[in-house]
């Protein structure tokens, strides 16, 4: 296991360290996810979308209302 350091900002932002994109495989303009569980601890994923189809319910819904 190895532990990386970043810093927050005064605006709540952390750069992902170089070494944590190059091990997600996290490139400019893509979307990170965080999963918080019940312990307190959090999960750092990319989020890759292969397909168009992979995107169906990333948005959510629109709360029943016709565009």
């Amino acid at each position: 296991m190895k532990e990386v350091v970043a810093t927050v900002s005064s605006k709540g932002q952390v750069v992902i360290p170089v070494e944590v994109r190059k091990q997600l495989g996290i490139e400019q303009g893509d979307k990170v996810l965080f999963i918080l569980n019940e312990e307190g601890q959090v999960e750092l994923k990319s989020v890759k979308y292969p397909t168009v189809a992979s995107l169906r319910g990333a948005a959510g819904k629109l709360a029943g209302k016709p565009l």
